[in-house]
């Protein structure tokens, strides 16, 4: 079965990941463990812009991912996250 290789499958096997990220799919317990690291979530992020927006083209993917951390990083920096008192 030509259409059952590596090739083929790894822009639907991408996308399915996002099944995880809204909710459709059980999440696994090492999925949960990894997303509380600082890269997973940059992992994932390129691998959405590789398979949604970059033409799955890894160095477009990477230099797109690179840039939305700088942009996120300096967003951080300008605005730097609240702590949040909430009254009990």
């Amino acid at each position: 079965m030509e259409f059952l290789n590596a090739h083929s499958l790894m822009l639907p096997l991408a996308t399915s990941l996002t099944a995880f990220g809204f909710g459709a799919l059980p999440k696994p317990q090492i999925f949960l463990d990894l997303a509380q690291t600082v890269w997973f979530p940059w992992v994932l992020t390129f691998v959405l812009i590789w398979q949604g927006g970059a033409k799955q083209d890894l160095v477009l993917s990477a230099i797109a991912t690179l840039i939305l951390f700088v942009i996120v990083r300096v967003a951080d920096m300008v605005y730097p996250k609240k702590e949040k008192f909430y009254a009990h």
